[in-house]
């Protein structure tokens, strides 16, 4: 009985419709040549009736006049196998029962091919065509050319053309040669090959030649364009080429330098990437010297180090410039511009950079010994003289160089060094044959400098020091001077006033003079040199006869017939002063009885013995004999004195000042002085005085007499002396105070009470008294102080002979 229950069940669960069965659902009728189990709505299972189909399917089925048709209104899909192939396919959503568009998705062939929403195509292993496309993308393998496996888009690889003209080609191929071909192709163009890499690792591009080189690149049909172009992360500063020396090594670089168009190939360096002119080391491996090219609107510039070295990857190297080709085709050696050249004659420039002390030069190497090395100067193009119109020639046959002008030897340096100038025989005497100066007429040497420089002769004994000029003869033209030297040191300069210096290089600064000997610094001679019986003379003339020879003159005697050894000085012709042999000076005197001996008529003012003048103003001094009184005397040049002293033949001693005498001391010794400064004060009335302020003072208003006036009566200072000079002053002073207990008393000097001049009472009284000797400066202000205690006022009694203040200067 339970078998018969799930019999009826599974009856009730199956439905059937010409052949076709349904799981819980009538099945669609299906085309008579295929049977299916429809489960659902939707899916099924189907086969042919003559066992070369069979699918597995969503929402459709093949309705009896072969078309497929939707189960539902949805979308539909199917799997089926035929003929050995494998096919996924599915359509949008659709009507039941309205017919049904396929859209082919994958296809496995019986071959083996994967072909993605591509239904047809030979030679190609997978074929894909998006959605919306009209070309492929594929890949595959082909039997041609030897076989290859080829990945393209839009690519037939049998007949090597596009598929779709309205889209552009690519291709890469895989041979069985171990080759990888990469081609591309415009918009209705088929494929060509653009690259090439062979079996044996060379890289070809826009070229099937089988060069030995490993990369080999050819232009397209614009031949205006780099074949090549690199790139960095920046417009310059970067190396786009280098050999692959280690990891991140290379021995050899090219690049673009830092903010500069330029380009710089390196050995052992690299461009900065961050400053112009700078260099990095490429490679830390081994020690090298460095070197770089540079090019750039400059020009060419190769620049090295002398030393070899190791410097860490990307640290910097320091490289020297050695050669320039510059932009205007000159070519530099050893100096990085041509600022250093005559314009006209910088095709070739050797020499060292201002900053440097290397030296510099140019060698001619020739064959052997019987050839000849030079430099020609030619000035057309006809041969035979004009090609060498100016030369430098070095004959290696006996060793000498010749220069010539006007295609004629003009100077030769034998192989001794001799130099020939004007011929090419020496000449000379032996011992000054180094140079020869020849002409069939007048010779000459002429040495032309600078305006500001000089033209010089040395005379050397030496290759360093000072006996490289141990002799001299040099032109200052800046002065126009002649200096002759021995010995390295200038001896003779004659200026260009004709002035001479013998030992002094500025005979100028010494006036209008035409000989000067020495500079100052040591003992110097003049010597001239006579017979013992005759005379040795300077003469100063101002004429050329008769006594105007020797208006003027300076004669030594070494012996007149009369007088030996002595030295006359003439002036107009007759003599003034005398020098005896031994040594006494006359002065209008010939035979002085004194060591100086001054004789003439003098007075103390006008016409003084001896008379000393300032330097630099119009104060003077004199010393005179006058009638046996001895003056001196200063004054102006109005010969009226300012200080005079005077020792008079009546043995008196005389003092004066301002013209007139302060002091005198007489035949007997008493010494009297008119001026000095003393004074005597006392009060006209009695006054009120304070004695709180140790500076205070009595403000004495009278005076017995005050010589030289330096006590003041009246006015702020009234009260005080005030010190004309500076010296030691004595100074006694008293005050009588009625009712008064007074203890001290002291010296005000400049308001303040003056050390060391206390006088203390030995009881209170109402009077005091104080004597001192005070040192004043100057403007010294002194003043007399009574002191008693207590801050009250008293009154100080103008008695005559108790109150009052004197002083004088003692010295």
């Amino acid at each position: 009985m339970a078998h018969n229950r799930e019999l009826s069940q599974f009856a009730n669960a199956v439905g059937y419709n010409g052949g076709n069965i349904g799981i819980q659902k009538t099945p669609k009728e299906w085309n008579t040549n295929y049977r299916s189990l429809q489960i659902h709505d939707a899916g099924y299972i189907a086969g042919s009736t003559d066992d070369s189909f069979v699918a597995i399917g969503a929402n459709n089925y093949l309705d009896t006049g072969g078309s497929y048709d939707y189960t539902n209104s949805d979308y539909a899909s199917q799997f089926y196998q035929v003929n050995g192939e494998f096919v996924f396919r599915n359509a949008g959503s659709g009507t039941a029962d309205n017919a049904i568009t396929w859209s082919e998705k994958l296809r496995i062939t019986e071959n083996g091919q994967i072909r993605i929403d591509q239904a047809t195509s030979a030679n190609n292993g997978i074929r894909m065509r998006p959605s919306g496309w009209n070309y492929d993308f594929r890949m595959g393998a082909v039997s041609s050319s030897g076989g290859s496996i080829w990945l393209g888009q839009n690519y037939e690889p049998t007949s090597g053309t596009r598929d779709s003209a309205s889209y552009g080609t690519n291709y890469i191929r895989f041979t069985t040669g171990g080759e990888i071909y990469f081609g591309t192709g415009a918009t209705d163009t088929n494929p060509s090959e653009r690259l090439r890499i062979t079996s044996a690792g060379k890289v070809n591009i826009n070229t099937t030649v089988n060069s030995n080189s490993t990369f080999l690149v050819k232009g397209l049909t614009d031949n205006t364009h780099p074949v090549i172009k690199f790139g960095g992360t920046s417009a310059n500063g970067y190396t786009f080429f280098g050999d692959e020396y280690q990891t991140d090594e290379s021995q050899f670089t090219m690049g673009l330098a830092y903010s500069a168009a330029s380009i710089v190939t390196g050995w052992g360096v690299k461009v900065s990437t961050s400053a112009n002119n700078v260099y990095l080391s490429s490679q830390d491996s081994f020690a090298t010297k460095h070197s770089a090219i540079k090019h750039d609107s400059e020009g060419w510039r190769f620049l090295s180090n002398s030393s070899t070295q190791t410097v860490a990857t990307d640290s910097a190297v320091t490289l020297t410039e050695r050669l320039r080709i510059a932009s205007g085709g000159q070519v530099i050696i050893g100096d990085d511009d041509t600022d250093k050249a005559n314009g006209h004659f910088d095709d070739l420039i050797v020499g060292a950079n201002a900053s440097t002390t290397e030296t510099h030069g140019i060698t001619i190497v020739c064959g052997n010994a019987a050839t000849n090395g030079g430099i020609a100067f030619s000035d057309g193009s006809n041969g035979g003289a004009d090609a060498y119109r100016g030369m430098i020639s070095y004959q290696h046959n006996d060793n000498h160089m010749q220069f010539r002008t006007n295609a004629v030897e003009r100077l030769r340096i034998d192989s001794s060094g001799r130099l020939l100038v004007g011929g090419a025989t020496v000449e000379g005497a032996p011992a000054a044959d180094n140079l020869t100066l020849e002409d069939s007429g007048s010779c000459g040497l002429t040495i032309r400098a600078g305006t500001s420089d000089y033209s010089s002769i040395y005379l050397s004994d030496a290759t360093s020091g000072t006996g490289e000029y141990a002799s001299f003869l040099q032109y200052g033209h800046a002065d126009n001077s002649l200096r002759i030297g021995t010995n390295s040191v200038e001896r003779l300069c004659i200026t260009s006033a004709g002035r001479m210096g013998l030992g002094y290089n500025a005979p100028d600064t010494m006036g209008t003079g035409r000989l000067v000997i020495g500079n100052g610094s040591g003992s110097e001679t003049l010597t001239i040199f006579s017979s013992s019986t005759t005379n040795g003379n300077i003469h100063f003339a101002d004429g050329t006869s008769g006594q105007d020879r020797y208006r003027g003159y300076i004669t030594y005697h070494h012996n007149d017939g009369t007088n030996a050894n002595y030295m006359a000085f003439g002036t107009n012709d007759v003599e003034r002063l005398r020098i005896t042999s031994d040594g006494k000076i006359g002065i209008g005197e010939d035979s002085p009885d004194g060591l100086l001996v001054i004789k003439g008529d003098s007075n103390g003012a006008s016409n003084p013995s001896i008379r000393l003048k300032d330097g630099t103003d119009t104060r003077e001094a004199w010393i005179t004999n006058a009638s046996g009184d001895l003056i001196l005397a200063n004054g102006g040049d109005d010969n009226t004195p300012h200080c005079k002293i005077t020792m008079f033949d009546a043995n008196i001693f005389s003092l004066e000042t301002a013209n007139t005498e302060r002091l005198r001391v007489h035949a007997t010794g008493e010494v009297t002085k008119s001026t000095q400064p003393r004074f005597w004060a006392r009060l006209s009335t009695s006054t009120t005085y304070n004695p709180s302020g140790f500076g205070n003072y009595i403000d004495f208003d009278l005076e017995e007499y005050d010589i030289g006036g330096n006590f003041q009566t009246s006015g702020s200072d009234q009260g005080l002396f005030i010190a004309p000079v500076a010296g030691m002053y004595q100074f006694s002073a008293s005050a009588y105070c009625v009712g008064q207990a007074l203890t001290q008393s002291w010296f005000v000097v400049n308001n303040s009470r003056k050390n060391g001049t206390d006088w203390v009472l030995s009881t209170t009284a109402n009077f005091t008294q104080n004597f001192q000797m005070i040192y004043l400066n100057a403007g010294d202000k002194v003043g007399f102080h009574p002191h008693k205690g207590g801050t009250s006022s008293f009154s100080i009694v103008n008695n005559v002979h108790h109150t009052y203040f004197k002083g004088c200067l003692l010295g």
